[in-house]
């Protein structure tokens, strides 16, 4: 009985390790998921700042 609780406590403490790993792991993801919505944002904004470029040239061309 008590090699059956002692297998059963390490077994508990196997799993509460796993379960801050998977917290920590979940905790890093979101941080990456911030990460990717803050780039894409300013990927976002640097594709319209070119295509504004692109349209001042395009009127500079056609004024010339």
């Amino acid at each position: 009985m008590a090699q059956a609780q002692g297998r059963t406590e390490k077994a508990l403490e196997s799993l509460t390790i796993g379960q801050k790993s998977a917290e920590t792991d979940i905790s890093e993801l979101k941080n990456i998921v911030k990460n990717l919505a803050k780039a894409q944002e300013r990927t976002e904004a640097a594709i319209e700042s070119l295509a504004k470029a692109q349209e001042q040239t395009e009127n500079s061309v056609r004024n010339t």
